[in-house]
Order: C-alpha cells, then sequence, then structure tokens
C-alpha cells in the first residue's frame, strides 16, 4: 500500500500550482504521471534507492525518481505492514537535504 503523507500531499500541490501558471492544461497530467510513477513502488517498493545521507538511512529513507527524473519521491518502506510511506516530492534541481532534515 502506498501512503503520502501531509508534506508529500503539499509538495503535489505546490508542483502543481506552479505548473499551471504557465501550462495550466498541463499540470493534471503531469500530476497523473507522477503519481503513476509512485505507484510502482507498490509492487516494487525497493527498485529505488537508498539515500546517501548517512542520517537519512538511519531512518530509512529511499529515493525514487518520478516524471523522468524532474522530481523525487522520497519514502520509507514499513515491510511488516506492507506500507511505502511518501514523505516528500521534490524538484530535483533543489538541494533537498536541508529539506529532508527539517532545517
Amino acid at each position: 500500500m502506498i501512503k503520502l503523507l501531509t508534506p508529500a500531499r503539499q509538495d503535489l500541490y505546490e508542483i502543481k500550482q506552479f505548473i499551471q501558471q504557465d501550462r495550466p492544461l498541463t499540470a493534471r497530467r503531469v500530476m497523473e504521471k507522477i503519481l503513476q510513477d509512485i505507484m510502482t513502488l507498490e509492487t516494487l517498493p525497493e527498485a529505488g534507492s537508498v539515500v546517501y545521507d548517512k542520517r537519512l538511512q538511519m531512518m530509512g529513507y529511499r529515493y525514487w525518481p518520478v516524471l523522468d527524473g524532474k522530481y523525487i519521491a522520497f519514502y520509507v518502506i514499513y515491510k511488516s505492514q506492507r506500507l511505502v510511506q511518501i514523505r516528500r516530492i521534490l524538484s530535483a534541481r533543489q538541494d533537498y537535504l536541508p529539506i529532508l532534515r527539517g532545517k
């Protein structure tokens, strides 16, 4: 099962708002593609890579590129619950470590 936490849902909303500024018709398709890419993790949760940051590794963070690598879904697997918890969906261009670390 895939669960998008509130910060990940907020990230999606912000991505959609950003795209709608210039391409309102494209925004919906982009959201659908991002969610479709994320759904891959339901059957292949370990397909994503372990993050490089040691602190985040200890927290179980993995990452999965979505929308052809333009965004990155950060997630944690809870095997006993058969759950993939999507924590954040961030632009691949931004410095995401401070965001994930809460700084």
